[in-house]
């Protein structure tokens, strides 16, 4: 009995800390790759980058009604956008 309350314990601690290991991880953006993104849609559709920045925070902040209608807005304006339509999950 004792040794399987022990290993529930460690499995628990396992679990949390992987979990504030992603937590961690999620609110990282690689902000070269960003830079690139908006580059490409300022070539097709100047006026949706900052669109796609506020999707992109709404989205970050776990709005994800918000992005969803911010990243369809950039759709609107630039159809193929990959980096939208990757993010509304297409």
């Amino acid at each position: 009995m004792k040794h399987t309350a022990t290993r529930f314990v460690v499995v628990v601690l396992i679990c949390l800390t992987f979990a504030g290991a992603s937590a961690a991880q999620m609110g990282e953006r690689d902000m070269a790759k960003e830079e690139k993104i908006w580059q490409q849609l300022q070539q097709t559709a100047p006026k949706a980058v900052e669109t796609f920045k506020a999707a992109t925070v709404a989205l970050d902040e776990r709005k994800y009604q918000e992005a969803a209608e911010l990243y369809n807005k950039v759709l609107s304006q630039s159809p193929t956008n990959e980096a939208a339509m990757r993010r509304l999950s297409f």
